[in-house]
């Protein structure tokens, strides 16, 4: 079942329209809500009970909360998962936080920290992603501690089409041995 209460307006280019919505859609909860007054931002809320039903081979529930800025047409958004499973990744609790710019560069920042973080056989500890950048380049960074502990560095432009990037020098040990990438591998696609 679905119900679905009041109204929502989203134009191009992420500008909200007036908007007070409420609806509840396959166990998803989602309010909108925007005076449409100068200044103020639109706000939203979704809580997801299961990831499952939205996302094949996933589990776990989702809660996100943000605003936007009509004015800048930034998009800022947190949220928390718990028992988060997502192919042979499983997340017991992890934080999510980040924004969005829908400008000419589209600046964006994403950070996630996961907490009892295992991935098959290995236990990750706490692992944290984060990621920012434009449309034009950006970095992604992803840290490990426990059975893997290190850290991985990637960053990447597009020009003429094309994506390029390269993978940082890291070292990441292991129970068993040391991974050393001594210099830049560069990635192209």
């Amino acid at each position: 079942p679905a119900r679905v209460t009041g109204y929502a307006g989203l134009g191009g280019g992420l500008l909200f329209r007036r908007s007070d919505l409420e609806a509840e859609v396959n166990g998803a909860r989602l309010s909108l809500q925007f005076s449409g007054e100068q200044g103020r931002p639109g706000q939203f809320e979704l809580d997801l009970d299961d990831l499952g039903r939205w996302q094949p081979a996933a589990s776990g529930q989702l809660k996100l909360a943000g605003e936007l800025e009509p004015a800048t047409r930034k998009l800022r958004f947190s949220g928390s998962a718990q028992a988060l499973s997502w192919g042979e990744l499983q997340l017991e609790r992890a934080q999510l936080d980040g924004a969005y710019r829908h400008d000419g560069e589209h600046d964006f920042s994403v950070n996630l920290s996961g907490e009892e973080a295992d991935w098959r056989d290995l236990q990750l500890g706490t692992l944290q992603l984060a990621a920012s950048g434009n449309q034009a380049a950006h970095a992604v960074t992803l840290s490990s501690t426990g059975n893997i502990q290190g850290e991985i560095r990637l960053n990447g432009a597009f020009s003429d089409g094309r994506w390029n990037g390269a993978l940082a020098p890291t070292l990441l040990e292991t129970p068993r041995q040391s991974w050393r990438l001594a210099d830049a591998v560069a990635i192209a696609a």
